[in-house]
């Protein structure tokens, strides 16, 4: 008889056991999973504003008609700013908290940054895009996306204007 009911409160314990498993386990792994893919995420965005920052910075110096293109990716939706005060490159993108913003400071201000002196800002869905830096004559400043469905993003700077 006592051997049965060892058995009997191993199969109890066992079963407790994987109960106390069955929700704990998913409370662990699911903070975790999520924790490195926003990781990935924030990693994906500070390399596509490093490479933004460093086109602009470098069109700049190279003077008028300079255009140069950098390949950027990011695996969810993202959201870009340039503010002219103080000059930055900002990128927002989606994580599970929420927007988390990376930036990086430019080298040279734009005083007529975006329509009216407002800071230029554009939200893009995820995928692949080739950002055109181009030091232009003309009197806008700013980001154009509306040559997002053949995948560019144009910068356009003209810090004469």
């Amino acid at each position: 008889m006592r051997g049965q009911s060892a058995v009997e409160y191993m199969f109890i314990l066992a079963a407790i056991l994987g109960v106390f498993a069955a929700i704990t386990v998913p409370q662990m792994v699911n903070p975790a999973r999520d924790a490195s893919g926003d990781a990935s995420q924030v990693a994906q965005a500070r390399a596509a504003v490093d490479a933004i920052v460093n086109a602009i910075d470098t069109v700049y110096a190279n003077s008028q008609g300079a255009v140069m293109a950098e390949v950027i990716s990011l695996d969810r939706p993202w959201r870009l700013q340039i503010t002219s005060d103080p000059p930055k490159l900002r990128l927002g993108v989606s994580t599970s908290d929420g927007t988390e913003w990376v930036e990086d400071n430019l080298r040279y201000g734009f005083p007529n940054l975006g329509l009216g002196g407002l800071d230029s800002s554009l939200g893009v869905p995820p995928g692949s895009y080739t950002v055109v830096v181009e030091w232009t004559s003309e009197e806008i400043e700013g980001i154009d996306g509306g040559a997002l469905e053949n995948n560019r993003i144009h910068i356009y700077i003209n810090p004469a204007g």
